[in-house]
């Protein structure tokens, strides 16, 4: 590289770097918020964490062991190995995925002002609220990565496009990320099923292309770009195929996750098969359904007193705590815990057998007619569909869009943790290398926290103060960013008679991002229908940089179009200037 064309990039990078150091020394300050009593969700992470620390996987198993993905445990672990504070770790890793998207979006512009669109994008993912809010950030939970992780995934699989036609050896280190980003998504949530429609329909593209010019235009059909196109998928496959493997070796069971692919996914969608007599809003196991099962399956009976009592604890934790019922989104831990508590959670393969009994038992009676019964959703997270849901689900659309674009309920706060014995919040202190706050300020060893709260708030307001402006802006960019992609549609359609090409890009990427936030926001939906309250940015955190980037990129194509065109005609002017 030439001295100027270093120089020149180095000044392009300068405004990127200290918008970074800045972004985390606001961050560098707020306190984590430990929910140590979250034995299903917020302590599982940190125990899983530990385990993972003592080279024990992920320890010894129960109930709990297999159900959520172990990156956000790996990733925990990771922080506390190299000792970076979770929240400047967390913070760091989302702000070089701004960086990457940026870097990967970068051609999607062609006018000479590329570079001021591309820090202002940047700026604008960098600062987004919910990459500092209480329950995506501050709250020591899984939910806070997925906004990394699609930037990375979205980003990358754009590049892959507009470069296609680049040399294999430097399109396959980004395909490699895609994949290895890709998998840790799957490996995070168990409803990442949501992205695999846009990572399909890019690669479909990516490839047909490859095959059209292979054979049209007679180029050299290439293999080595075949696997280089197929390669986030290959890593899924192979990383979930090689966490399946230490499964099996650790606890004897050839799954990656029980929710998703195991005997107990079965017997969940068996029980769902069932139809109930009762027509319950968010119950579809009632417990009049539950006596039907208990007929029809040997295996469930057995467990009857256990499931019993089960169910009773868990139906203090829904919308109706009264009417002793369990919303399906609890019931399938009502029902792991029941197991557990029968004694089947001994391992693995003696819980994974009783789910297969039940499974095969409520099957057997259902194709011998004796019970009713119904279709049943993919995911054992799903409950069966509903006559009436269609127009409750446009309705919860519409509510998440508005919620969404508003960042609504969005906030930086000072809460104190959640404990109920001793030594809970220490734990998390200990695994992040951050600060909780204390209920009633005393410590666990009956110390009074020493670390200033009033200098807290600082940094608190600070970031709230960030989050009005996005608050406040957040309809009116979405809306003129809905506007852009429509008249960069309508311009495309004329640009595509005249065989100009040079939009197709810019929209296949704001289409991709838009139909995949349309998936996320209806599996949000539906979740909020069928289950449990669904309508949070912390379940939603994949939409907010992805409505950011779609708005700006959509505004940005539009107004780079125009003063490119105004360059191209000023030239020709100049041109004919010269000739006369």
């Amino acid at each position: 590289m030439k001295k100027n064309d270093l120089k020149k990039t180095m000044l392009f990078l300068l405004p990127f770097f200290l918008l970074v150091l800045v972004k985390q020394f606001l961050v560098c300050n707020i306190p984590i918020y430990a929910i140590s009593t979250g034995t299903y969700d917020d302590m599982m992470m940190v125990s899983l964490a530990e385990r993972i620390l003592d080279f024990k996987w992920l320890g010894h198993y129960t109930q709990f062991t297999l159900v959520k993905g172990p990156f956000f445990p790996f990733l925990l672990a990771l922080a506390n190995f190299v000792g970076i504070p979770y929240i400047s770790f967390q913070t760091l890793l989302y702000s070089l995925s701004c960086a990457f998207f940026v870097f990967c979006i970068k051609d999607l512009f062609k006018s000479k002002y590329r570079n001021i669109w591309l820090l202002v994008i940047f700026t604008i993912l960098l600062f987004n609220p919910v990459s500092f809010a209480f329950e995506t950030l501050q709250r020591v939970y899984r939910n806070g990565i997925t906004l990394s992780q699609v930037l990375v995934i979205f980003g990358g699989f754009i590049y892959l496009y507009l470069h296609r036609d680049y040399k294999v050896r430097k399109l396959l280190p980004i395909s490699f990320l895609i994949g290895f980003v890709l998998a840790s998504l799957w490996h995070t949530r168990e409803d990442a099923i949501w992205i695999i429609p846009f990572v399909l329909v890019v690669i479909i593209i990516l490839i047909g292309i490859m095959l059209y010019n292979w054979k049209k235009k007679k180029e050299q059909f290439q293999l080595s770009k075949l696997f280089c196109f197929l390669t986030p998928i290959l890593c899924l496959f192979f990383i979930t195929i090689l966490i399946a493997t230490i499964n099996k070796a650790v606890y004897g069971v050839f799954t990656y996750n029980e929710l998703n692919d195991s005997n107990f996914k079965d017997a969940m969608q068996s029980i769902y098969a069932v139809i109930p007599e009762e027509n319950i809003q968010y119950v579809s196991v009632p417990r009049s359904k539950v006596k039907v099962l208990y007929e029809i399956s040997p295996s469930l009976n057995s467990i009857q007193a256990e499931l019993e009592k089960s169910l009773d604890l868990w139906s203090k934790n829904d919308r109706n705590p009264n009417d002793l019922e369990v919303e399906d989104g609890w019931f399938f831990w009502a029902f792991r815990d029941a197991v557990s508590n029968a004694g089947y959670h001994e391992n693995a393969q003696k819980a994974n057998q009783f789910y297969k009994q039940v499974s095969e038992e409520i099957n057997s009676a259902i194709d011998n007619g004796l019970v009713p019964s119904q279709y049943t959703m993919p995911s054992a997270l799903m409950s069966p569909w509903r006559e009436g849901y269609l127009e409750k689900l446009m309705n919860a659309f519409k509510q998440i869009v508005v919620y969404v674009i508003t960042f609504d309920k969005v906030s930086t706060q000072i809460v104190p943790s959640i404990t109920n014995y001793s030594g809970g919040i220490d734990r998390f202190e200990a695994m992040t290398n951050n600060k909780a706050i204390y209920p009633d300020g005393i410590l666990a060893n009956g110390e009074v926290q020493s670390y200033s709260i009033s200098n807290m708030q600082k940094y608190v307001d600070r970031l709230n103060n960030i989050t009005k402006v996005y608050q406040f802006s957040g309809a009116f960019f979405s809306v003129v960013g809905v506007i852009a992609y429509i008249i960069l549609s309508i311009w495309l359609c004329f640009e595509i008679k005249r065989k100009n090409n040079e939009l197709v890009a810019n929209w296949l990427a704001l289409t991709g991002i838009l139909l995949s936030v349309f998936v996320l926001m209806l599996g949000v939906s539906y979740n909020e229908i069928a289950s449990c309250f669904s309508i949070s940015y912390m379940y939603l955190s994949g939409t907010y940089p992805l409505v950011l980037a779609f708005n700006f990129i959509a505004i940005f194509s539009i107004i780079d179009k125009l003063i490119k065109r105004k360059g191209q005609r000023n030239d020709k002017k100049n041109l004919a200037k010269a000739r006369n």
